[in-house]
């Protein structure tokens, strides 16, 4: 679970989008639940948005990667540990971002 730390050198924010009371969602909500503070402990200086919404058709998950760009999974019938899984994916496959673009997102933390 080393990765998890290295979220904040990788992403400028994540965001976790899901259904309040779809099933498909279960999985985000059981994440949310049992990882987040851990996660946002590890990355302090990462924002983490987490957006419930109702006309949502499937859940996912996003992060902000270099350039504007976004980095999206579907997530949709995961469970906790499968979200996990994606995220894990996701740090594997995208290059950490540049140290000055790095030292801006940490001047945010008070």
């Amino acid at each position: 679970m080393a990765w998890v730390a290295r979220l904040s050198i990788t992403f400028h924010e994540l965001r976790f989008i899901y259904h309040t009371q779809a099933p498909s969602s279960a999985g985000v909500r059981a994440f949310l639940e049992r990882h987040y503070a851990t996660v946002k402990e590890l990355n302090p200086g990462l924002p983490i948005y987490v957006r419930p919404s109702d006309g949502v058709p499937e859940p996912y998950v996003a992060a902000r990667i270099g350039g504007g760009e976004y980095l999206k999974r579907e997530a949709g019938g995961q469970s906790a540990d499968g979200v996990m899984r994606l995220l894990e994916q996701m740090v594997a496959v995208t290059p950490p971002l540049d140290p000055l673009m790095r030292r801006h997102q940490l001047a945010d933390v008070v």
